[in-house]
């Protein structure tokens, strides 16, 4: 997978990483749970469950590295960069993920 080997690549020089960071076989997933929510998430699901299903179209623009639930990284999956948390939080920086974004889905000719 493209993005797993580049996020390695990127991480490696200031993270733990085990075997299964590399692991060709993996597969993408969001966390969506935690002992500390077990109670919400299981009325959530529930929730979910009792609806129809929503086809909805998502683009991933950012993945944030944590340690001890702190930002360390924010890596730009459409700047092709690693920022720090303090970059990271630039609108600037922000709305140039979001035009490269719609550059790439067709809605805009030129991005930047």
């Amino acid at each position: 997978m493209e993005l797993q080997t580049e996020l390695v690549k990127k991480l490696k020089g200031f993270c733990d990483l085990k075997s299964y960071d590399v692991n060709e076989s993996f597969k993408p997933h969001v966390t969506v749970f935690s002992s500390e929510n077990a109670k919400i998430f299981s009325e959530v699901w529930k929730y979910l469950k009792s609806k129809e299903p929503v086809s909805m179209r998502q683009h991933l623009v950012r993945v944030s590295i944590l340690k001890e639930n702190r930002v360390l990284v924010e890596c730009d999956l459409m700047q092709r960069e690693v920022f720090s948390h303090d970059k990271a939080v630039s609108k600037t920086l922000m709305n140039r993920s979001m035009n490269i974004l719609m550059v790439k889905l067709g809605k805009r000719e030129t991005g930047y």
